[in-house]
């Protein structure tokens, strides 16, 4: 099909009501964009962008234009190329930010207004000096909920303690954190005391970290906590995370822990509104409540269809 053929079939796909639009593949950006333009054109409306691949400037460029009501984009930039914070400004009604691996916000990036609509960020953190993620804050300064991963190989200086720490000096004003741990690393963390930075913390997501409760500070305001791999929980932790966060609504525990249906009991004592989740070990080897569940089925089920 000839170019003109291909743009003439582009125009003929308007969505004019489409509002989210997710692309999984590679987005090809032909050197003056003019493909891409004509298909962005069709959806006039878009306010969610999804882009599950790696996407040039120019691209971000047609596509902000095209559709200047987007509330939610996601995508990912050429590895160590800068993000076009820039490119962002038009997106005057953009609520949340996510962008893929991030290795460095250089000082000389284009200069940029701050994203003041930006509430929720999320990323995959690369080693990045403190200096990174000031510029971070002050691109993005009114983030209130973020999504992390901290991808940190080997032989890098730069720990996971250290990325918590540069995030939690900066982003004080976070109400909701999800952070993951990709460090290559063996061993429990030895702190999680930066978190006593976020004072206004209400919702927080543990996934791949291996912590103990003594690690963790207190928070008063705390509602919500999930943590995927608790190293060793014990019905003694439970009533340590009761007197950490006296306010918790809900609790969901991973796979790990060592606690029992009286601890949990003991623990709802203590918080009465508080809804407890234990995630199911399928194998059921290390979880005793999952077990127990599974016996009192065996036995209801012997006891309504028994043998003849």
């Amino acid at each position: 099909m000839t170019a003109e053929g291909r743009i003439k079939k582009q125009e003929q796909l308007q969505f004019p009501k489409a509002e989210v639009l997710k692309i999984g593949e590679n987005l090809s950006v032909t050197q003056n964009g003019r493909d891409l333009r004509t298909f962005f054109a069709g959806f006039k409306l878009l306010k969610e962008v999804r882009l599950d691949c790696v996407v040039e400037e120019i691209g971000i460029d047609l596509i902000t234009k095209a559709c200047s009501g987007i509330e939610l984009f996601e995508f990912k930039v050429p590895r160590f190329n800068s993000i076009p914070f820039h490119l962002l400004e038009c997106l005057k009604y953009l609520k949340t930010l996510g962008l893929g691996p991030v290795y460095e916000v250089p000082a000389n990036s284009p200069i940029c207004n701050p994203l003041v609509s930006v509430k929720n960020l999320s990323m995959e953190l690369f080693e990045c000096e403190e200096s990174c993620i000031e510029r971070l804050r002050h691109l993005l300064p009114n983030v209130i909920a973020m999504d992390v991963t901290l991808s940190i190989f080997p032989d890098d200086d730069w720990t996971f303690e250290t990325g918590l720490k540069h995030i939690c000096r900066n982003f004080r004003e976070l109400q909701r954190l999800v952070i993951d741990d990709l460090t290559y690393r063996n061993g429990t963390l030895s702190s999680l005391l930066d978190l006593e930075q976020l004072d206004q913390l209400e919702d927080l997501t543990f996934k791949g970290i291996d912590t103990q409760i003594g690690n963790m500070p207190t928070n008063p305001l705390l509602k919500r906590f999930v943590i995927h791999h608790p190293d060793w929980l014990s019905d003694e932790d439970l009533l340590e995370l009761a007197r950490k966060y006296p306010n918790l609504r809900y609790l969901e525990l991973g796979l790990g822990r060592r606690v029992s249906s009286e601890g949990i009991a003991a623990f709802k004592s203590q918080l009465v509104n508080c809804v407890v989740h234990c995630v199911p070990d399928p194998t059921g080897c290390w979880d005793p409540i999952y077990k127990n569940y599974i016996d009192e089925l065996l036995l209801l089920n012997r006891n309504w269809f028994p043998r003849p």
